[in-house]
């Protein structure tokens, strides 16, 4: 007989959890990447589609790469396979995999109809444990759908602009026919991409210089609350989730004067 084994993974990308889900079951098998179908989904710069797999072998768990081409790291040294045990991480590109593994009670055989002799009876009698009832489960993460919104500073006693992020690609710039346009740059100057759990900005001006992260000239990257997005020097405050109304307009900027 041998333990049931039972896996918890959280992915990390830049510090902060944006997935976690468990995995259990005599025939686990958890096949890792960004593309639609896979077990555990990470939608990051890097990844592969299917970028490794952790399978259940001989009671134990084994992380394996699936060829991918930026390959899987161990305590910083890339790996084709390797054993997992107790808790630690393994990276994918820039995305950090921690887990944590369980294991169960023992698997026991499975039911069986034996027959009862005793007094001569012959009837069949099921026999059922603990352990017969037991179903490998899946059990996934239930994620809320992804929201967020945009604060645009406008100068003067005009009230902050809120924009929200209802679309899965919003278009930013300064022609008409954009989703959100500002008053100077390029017909369209940004994307921002709603993706599995995050928003993306994205730059598509001719030049590729118009998107700026707190500061920072940036082709393209994630946005997270309280980022400062500059677009063709329209600057906009991203932050999670619907506005609150009650929240004071000034206390939306928090990351110096702006």
């Amino acid at each position: 007989m041998s333990e049931l084994p039972k896996i918890e993974l959280t992915a990390l990308v830049d510090g902060r959890a944006v997935a976690r889900e468990t995995f259990s079951g005599p025939d686990l098998v958890c096949v890792i990447g960004r593309g639609e179908g896979t077990d555990f989904r990470v939608v990051s710069h890097g990844v592969s589609r299917k970028h490794c797999k952790i399978v259940a072998e001989a009671g134990g768990l084994i992380l394996t790469d699936l060829g991918s081409s930026n390959g899987t790291f161990v305590a910083g040294k890339r790996v084709s396979r390797r054993a997992l045990v107790g808790e630690g991480e393994f990276a994918v590109c820039s995305c950090v995999i921690r887990y944590s593994i369980e294991l169960g009670a023992p698997e026991q055989a499975p039911s069986r109809l034996v027959s009862n002799t005793r007094r001569g009876y012959a009837d069949l009698t099921m026999q059922i444990t603990p352990q017969s009832l037991r179903k490998e489960t899946r059990r996934k993460v239930v994620r809320p759908a992804l929201r967020g919104h945009l604060v645009r500073r406008v100068e003067g006693p005009v009230p902050e602009r809120v924009v929200l992020l209802h679309k899965g690609t919003m278009s930013i710039g300064g022609g008409r026919g954009v989703d959100h346009e500002i008053a100077k740059g390029p017909r369209v100057a940004a994307l921002v991409m709603r993706a599995d759990s995050l928003f993306h900005v994205l730059d598509v001006s001719p030049k590729g210089d118009c998107v700026k992260i707190n500061g920072e000239s940036r082709a393209t990257a994630p946005l997270y609350d309280q980022d400062e997005l500059e677009v063709a020097g329209t600057t906009f405050l991203f932050r999670d989730g619907f506005p609150r109304q009650a929240d004071p307009p000034t206390r939306r900027w928090s990351r110096g004067d702006l």
